[in-house]
């Protein structure tokens, strides 16, 4: 069990961190607590799909998981992102 909570956490502090790098950015986009909301509530989701996965965490594990995390951040927001601008039109 404590491995699903680690795993969600990492995943929410990495999504939190990527999103808010590219929002503060000078030439970023502007901040958007709502989309900051939905990049934590992806992270955690994924978090908890890789944390169920049975993988104990070591840290070659964990590397391998935040690269995967990363990946799998960017897929589901981007199909979300797609689907809420199709739903949109």
């Amino acid at each position: 069990m404590i491995e699903i909570v680690m795993y969600v956490f990492v995943a929410v502090v990495y999504s939190v961190a990527t999103y808010l790098k590219k929002a503060l950015k000078p030439e970023g986009l502007p901040f958007d607590k709502v989309k900051l909301a939905s990049t934590a509530i992806v992270g955690a989701f994924v978090g908890l799909v890789l944390g169920g996965s049975g993988i104990v965490p070591t840290e070659a594990s964990i590397e391998t998981q935040l690269a995967g995390m990363t990946g799998l951040v960017v897929v589901v927001e981007t199909i979300l992102t797609i689907t809420k601008r199709a739903l949109v039109r």
